[in-house]
C-alpha cells in the first residue's frame, strides 16, 4: 500500500522535545488508515462508533490481543520519529486507548506518565495518535511545556470521585494559564516525555 505522508514535517523538533518535553503534532498516518484503526477499536470494544457509549474494556493491552493494534504502534513512520529522538534501540512496551464516550464526566487530572509506571529508569517517550479528530470541545489533549524538568511525585493527592486517577496533581497544584491544548486530525501524532 502507498502512502501519500510527507517525511518533512516542520512541527517536529527533537530539540523542542528536550527543551519543551514535546513535540509535534505530526501526520503519521494516512486518513485512512486512522479511520481503519478508528473502526478496529469500536468493534474490539463490541460498539458501533456512529452510537457509542461506556465500556467495561480496558483501555491498555490490545497491541498483545490485536494485530492490527500492533501495526498502528510499531508504524513506521511513528518509529522513524521516536528513533530521532530515544535512537534505535526500542521497545514497546505499553499501549492504551484514551477513549472518552460522549457524556462522560469524569476528568484526566494533571500528572507525568512516569509517576504510575515502576520502572527505572524513566526514559519513556509517548507517542499520542489521535483516530478521531480532537478539539478543545471534545477532550483534546492538554500539557503544559516545560513541565518535565522537575519530578512531582511527592506533590500527588489523593483526588475526587470525579477524577479517572486515585491520584493525581489538583488544579490549585497547577499553573494552567501555561497549558496549551493539541488539537489534532486523525493519523496526526504528538511525541511527549514520561514527565510532561
Amino acid at each position: 500500500m502507498s502512502e501519500t505522508v510527507s517525511t518533512h514535517n516542520t512541527n517536529f523538533s527533537p530539540d523542542r522535545y528536550r527543551a519543551d518535553g514535546f513535540t509535534g503534532p505530526v501526520r503519521v498516518l494516512t486518513p485512512e488508515q486512522a479511520r481503519a484503526g478508528y473502526r478496529h477499536y469500536f468493534a474490539a470494544i463490541g460498539q458501533s462508533e456512529q452510537s457509542p457509549g461506556p465500556t467495561e474494556v480496558r483501555p491498555g493491552g490490545f497491541n498483545l490481543q490485536h494485530r492490527w493494534a500492533y501495526d498502528l504502534c510499531a508504524h513506521e513512520r511513528t518509529l522513524d520519529y521516536v528513533e530521532q529522538i530515544l535512537g534505535p534501540d526500542i521497545v514497546l512496551w505499553a499501549m492504551a486507548f484514551w477513549y472518552k464516550e460522549p457524556h462522560n464526566e469524569k476528568y484526566i487530572p494533571w500528572h507525568q506518565d512516569a509517576v504510575y509506571w515502576p520502572m527505572q529508569p524513566r526514559i519513556n517517550l509517548t507517542a499520542w495518535v489521535a483516530l478521531g479528530p480532537t478539539s478543545r470541545e471534545n477532550g483534546c489533549l492538554r500539557l503544559i511545556p516545560g513541565s518535565h524538568r522537575r519530578w512531582l511525585d511527592d506533590d500527588y493527592r489523593p483526588l475526587d470521585e470525579r477524577s479517572a486517577f486515585a491520584e493525581g496533581l489538583a488544579h490549585d497544584q497547577v499553573d494552567e494559564s501555561k497549558a496549551i491544548d493539541l488539537e489534532m486530525a486523525p493519523g496526526e501524532c504528538v511525541f511527549f516525555t514520561e514527565a510532561t
